[in-house]
Parts: structure tokens; sequence; C-alpha cells
């Protein structure tokens, strides 16, 4: 919320520079087409190359020449006049004004080949007065208008439809903005034709930019409007809501948020400020950088996550915390003291400046636990939870992996809490060679990791960071990363004891329709060396069995110690053996 402030403060500061500039364009244009036109002033003919032939059967003289005429003015002119007076044999013949349509453009320079018949031997001729018709400022500059004006009803019209359809908001312009510097260069690209065109014609008209600028900021004053509107909608009364309330016109009668938790159309009529005043008066965590669809899905108990830097809605409701976590005491000690202490005694770790958030590398079998582990630490911290899938990080275009892991660590650090999980962290933050390379080409990817975990874990900015890896393979990360100010943990996550595999199947037969006679003691010793997906596979086996039964038998089937027994007979751990030796001697070694 606080960067929100921030940056609608800036946002604010922005529109009042853009209103001044709109109003110092409005000046200006209608002052420019009242300047000064006069020929005498910046615009100039010349004459030259006079040549003349008498025709003495019609005692006429045909008179060509080149006239030089140099515009400058910001208007075009189409009609021009040159008056001259002629002589023969050095004796005045009385002046004429020649007549013609040139189409001379507005600050530019044009020579033309004119010719007149004139009656009488003319030999020489002295050039008085120029003359022109200047078009209008509409008349001139019509094609620049035109397509300035559709250009901004087009891309007004596509923003606004956008911002409705998406719910963007200001901060969201900002931080869109702030990312993708190269931003300012489309803004100025339709100057860039003006100025080739002008440049390869030497015709520099400095009213055209102006109007390209201002249909810009045109464009960008619409869309703050359009901002401050719904603004102004979302926290007023336009849709009969009052205090988190809404009012059926007909009946009269009055819904509250609580009311209507699964009507989600009715939900999206109270503004973002009421959904958010509703979850923190309710409890409900993980509202923080939300926009509104997504807040509505978690007024409704959906789950929201992060995942490639996008928000994800999912339906389960269910919230995962620790206590759904059998085992995994360590890990959840170190995290205890990395990040809840520091949040329930925060003046005290600021005063001996102690390190808050920072790294934890989860290494383990497959199936232990580490994924559900990193997912109730978000909701215990209620952070902005990043689950970052590494595979998909890695790209074969130079340079595209490593933005994509600035910009997560970038939005990880805009939020007030903020979790980073990388799952399967093995696949980009491998060994590198002494080159900085590695077999899988991630040299370059590691030292931006490592470049961006530099510094996390203090409370300089007022932010609590904390980045989970897990791995299956620690004996493959990078040795850079097991240094003190990267991943200060390294936790080992074991195959589940005796205790959490009896919690576990517990758990999962609850759900089921079960004899009282289960042997959890009987299933605990033959699950000897499972890890939770084994075990998640053993019911699912049980499962089918009491299913098929089910079929056959034309009635719910209770499941009973045989078909448990019947499952233990086939049923084997997944782990190899090997992984077993390697996790373990990797343990010994970082102990």
């Amino acid at each position: 919320m606080f960067l929100l402030g921030i940056m609608k403060k800036i946002m604010s500061k922005i529109s009042k520079i853009v209103s001044f500039i709109l109003g110092i364009l409005f000046i200006v244009v209608p002052l420019s087409s009242c300047a000064s036109i006069d020929s005498n002033g910046p615009s100039t003919a010349s004459l030259s190359n006079e040549r003349f032939i008498y025709d003495s059967s019609l005692d006429q003289t045909r008179f060509d020449f080149y006239m030089g005429i140099s515009n400058g003015t910001i208007y075009n002119s189409d009609k021009q006049e040159f008056t001259f007076e002629f002589y023969y044999d050095g004796v005045s013949l009385g002046m004429d004004t020649l007549y013609y349509s040139l189409n001379i453009d507005a600050s530019s320079t044009k020579t033309y080949s004119c010719y007149a018949y004139l009656d009488g031997h003319i030999d020489e001729v002295e050039f008085v007065r120029w003359d022109c018709n200047y078009l209008s400022f509409w008349d001139t500059y019509f094609g620049y208008l035109i397509g300035i004006i559709v250009c901004v009803v087009v891309l007004a019209t596509i923003y606004i439809i956008t911002m409705i359809v998406q719910d963007i908001d200001l901060d969201e312009v900002g931080e869109f903005i702030a990312d993708h510097f190269y931003f300012v260069f489309v803004v100025i690209a339709p100057l860039i034709p003006y100025f080739i065109v002008s440049g390869v014609s030497n015709a520099w008209n400095w009213m055209p930019p102006v109007l390209i600028i201002g249909g810009i900021v045109l464009l960008v004053g619409i869309c703050l409007l359009a901002h401050l509107i719904k603004y102004f909608v979302e926290n007023r009364d336009f849709k009969f809501a009052t205090a988190s309330c809404l009012k059926d016109t007909e009946t009269g009668e009055e819904y509250f948020i609580e009311d209507l938790l699964d009507d989600e159309e009715s939900l999206n009529m109270f503004s973002k400020n009421e959904l958010i005043e509703y979850c923190q008066e309710n409890g409900i965590k993980g509202y923080s950088n939300l926009n509104k669809a997504e807040l509505v899905a978690l007024v409704m108990g959906k789950k929201i996550e992060f995942n490639k830097n996008k928000a994800i809605i999912k339906n389960d409701s269910n919230t995962i915390t620790f206590d759904d976590i059998a085992g995994l005491k360590n890990a959840k000690e170190s995290f205890n003291e990395k990040v809840i202490l520091p949040i329930k005694h925060r003046e005290l770790y600021e005063k001996y400046n102690k390190k808050v958030g920072g790294g934890i590398l989860l290494y383990g079998l497959p199936g232990t636990g580490k994924t559900m582990f990193a997912e109730a630490a978000s909701n215990a911290l209620d952070a902005l939870f990043i689950p970052i899938k590494c595979s998909d990080i890695k790209s074969k275009w130079y340079g595209e992996s490593e933005q994509k892991v600035k910009e997560i660590f970038t939005k990880a650090r805009k939020a007030k809490r903020a979790i980073i999980f990388f799952d399967e962290f093995e696949s980009i933050g491998s060994k590198r060679k002494d080159d900085g390379e590695d077999s899988g080409g991630n040299g370059s990817l590691v030292t931006q990791i490592l470049v961006e975990m530099q510094g996390i874990g203090s409370f300089s900015n007022g932010n609590i960071l904390l980045v989970i890896a897990a791995t299956n393979k620690p004996w493959l990360i990078d040795s850079a990363f097991l240094r003190p100010g990267r991943f200060d943990e390294l936790i080992y996550i074991p195959l589940p004891d005796e205790e959490a595999r009896r919690k576990m199947f517990e758990l999962k037969f609850a759900k089921m329709p079960t004899a009282d006679n289960i042997d959890y003691d009987y299933i605990v010793n033959i699950s000897e060396g499972f890890n939770g997906a084994d075990i998640t596979e053993f019911v699912e086996r049980v499962k089918q069995i009491a299913i098929n039964k089910s079929i056959e038998s034309k009635q719910e089937h209770i499941i009973d110690m045989n078909d448990i027994c019947e499952v233990g007979k086939n049923m084997h751990s997944s782990i190899v053996d090997d992984e077993i030796d390697k996790i373990l001697e990797f343990k010994e070694r970082n102990n």
C-alpha cells in the first residue's frame, strides 16, 4: 500500500505536468495561426535566368524566367503573384502582374520555371514585388491533424478497453514503464519519419513535431482522465454501493460483501478499497499487490499464487499450513528464526542489525515435501508467493533468461513480504566451469541469480524477501550459492519418519469410507523408505480397489485391511539407493 501511495503521488505530479503542457499547446497553436505571413518577413522570392523571344509578326515577346521562392512561414501557399516593370532599349513600358498557381510547402524553398506572353517588344525586366496566398492552419496541416486524431482515438480506445477488462491501475502502468525503459523510444518513434523526410528535403518545420508531441500528450491525458474516472467510479456511490454495501434498486434491500461471497458479478461492483478492507477485517491474507479481479477471487475463497511473474487464481480453497506438514522440524525452526521472529520483534532485530529473510536451500530425495514447505511458509508469512519452475526460465535466446530472473526479483522487492520459490533448482544453478560456463550453458544465468541475491535479508528497504530453492541433487549446485550471503541455510528434508507417515496415512484415509480396524502400525511398517509421492500412490491404489469392488457389488465398499494388504504386497519405494547415498554424502560434507 505504501508503494501504491508513492506511485499515485508520482502519477499525480505527471498528470499536472501533462496538463501544463496541454495548456501551453492550446495557447501556442492558436497564436501560431496568427503569426505574421507578410511576404517581406521570412518569405522571399528571387528572379533569375531571364530570356526574351520577340515575334515581330504578332508583336509579342515570350518571357522565360526562373523564380526561386522561400516560404519561411508555418503555412503552405498555393497562389503566387509576381509584379515586373518591363523595358525596351532602356525605356520603361510600364508594370504588369503575372499570376501562377504554384504550391509552396511551409518552411521550404522551391524554384519554378515560368513563362508569359507579353504585348510589344521587351528586352529587359525588373522584379518589383512578390505576393502569395497562404492556406489556413487547418488546410496546411489537415493530414497531420486527421492522422493524429485517428491515432489518439484508436489508441485511447484500446487502452481504456484493456484497462477496464484487465482492471489496470496506475501503479501497474508505472511498474510497466519503469521495467520497460525502451517505452520512451516507442513514444518518440512517430517523430522519426518526419525528421528523416525533413532531412532529405532540407525543409524543417517546427509545427509537425509540436502537433505529434501534442497528440502524444493528449493521448496520455485521455488515459489519465480514464484512470481518474475509474477511480472516482470505484470509490463513489455510482453503483448504489455505500460502506461495502449494495442496494437493490427494486426492493431497497441492502447486501454486504459477506452476503455475496458466491456471487462474483455482484462482488465486482464493490470498489477495490472495499474488498481490501473486507480482507483486513476478516483476516484474509495475501491481498497485497492484487488487482480487483484477483481480490474478488480471494474473497470468494480461491487461492492466489504467482507463476512466471503473473497471478494465478486457483479454485482450491484449502490453504497449506505447517500443521499440515508432518516432520520437517529443522526447516520449520529455521523459517521461524529467519522470518517469523523478526516480524514479531522487529525493533530488536533492527537494533542488532540482524539479518532477516535471505536464502534457504531445501535438499532431499524426491517427494519429501519441499514444495509443500514453501507454500506453507508463504501462507504463514502472508507473503507474495512466486513459485518458479526453473525449466521454464531457461531460454535459447541470449539474455532472455537473465531478464526473466531480474523481473522476478524486481516484482518480489516491490512487495512488503515476498517468497521466491525455485523448484528443481539444479537445472539453472548447476556448477560452472573455469570459463564461467557449465555444460548446460547456465553460466550467465547463475551469475545473474547471484547478483540478485546479493544483499537480500535486511531491513534497509523495509521489506522481507525470502528465497527458497528446492533440489533433489544438491551436489550439482554451484558452490557460490552455498557461501554466506546467498543460501545461508542448507536444510536436509529427510524421508518421512514413522510419525510423519502415520499422520499422512491417517489424513488421507480419513477422507474415505474405511473400517474401524485399520492397523496403522502395519501400514507404517510396510511403508518404510516411502516418500510422499509413494504414500499418495499407495492410497490411490487402495481407492481403485475399493471402486472396483463397489462396481462389482453395486454398493459402497468399505476399505478394510484386506484391501491395504493387497496393495502392500506389490508396492515398493520409488527411491533409488544411489540417490540416498549421494544425498547423505552431501549432508555429511555440509554439516
